[in-house]
């Protein structure tokens, strides 16, 4: 009875410090969901990758206030962030800082969503040229889409590398 007790006590703090340590802003949480359910994902469509090599496949639980329990930047398949300072000037990361810390003049972005090979179908949502703003690299070749490349990408200044090949 008394170790029933513990793990009820220890079940608290942890989902308290899961949602304390989403280091993204939730618009970009919200970009990456409108992409999973626009592709296929919610249907089972995608192809996730082996877990140990390439991280775990996305996971929008949410907590009852409404913040999300799994930070994308931690160990999400296919997902790159980087944290930027609030003195530092656009564009301009701190390598070697982790995006998933406390410190409010820290923040994090998503810079590369490599999903290549995984199955995606439908289109592409128009949200991650709104709310990605520090995308660098967006890779989906070699998937089912089925519609053309939302033109609020181009507002994202920072994108380097933008791979659609044998999409479609």
């Amino acid at each position: 009875m008394l170790l029933v007790c513990v793990c009820a006590l220890l079940q608290v703090p942890l989902a308290h410090s899961l949602t304390r340590s989403l280091s993204l802003p939730h618009e970009e949480v919200s970009a990456l969901h409108d992409l999973f359910e626009s592709t296929g994902g919610p249907s089972g469509g995608w192809a996730w990758k082996n877990e140990s090599e390439f991280g775990v496949a996305w996971n929008f639980s949410q907590a009852n206030d409404g913040s999300y329990l799994h930070d994308p930047c931690v160990d999400w398949q296919g997902v790159k962030c980087s944290s930027v300072s609030g003195s530092a000037s656009a564009g301009e990361a701190e390598t070697g800082r982790a995006c998933n810390t406390t410190r409010e003049e820290v923040h994090c972005r998503i810079v590369m969503l490599n999903l290549f090979e995984y199955n995606l179908t439908g289109s592409v949502p128009s949200s991650l040229g709104f709310a990605l703003s520090r995308l660098q690299e967006l890779t989906l070749w070699r998937n089912v889409l089925s519609s053309s490349i939302p033109s609020s990408l181009g507002s994202l200044t920072d994108l380097v590398l933008l791979d659609f090949d044998e999409t479609g």
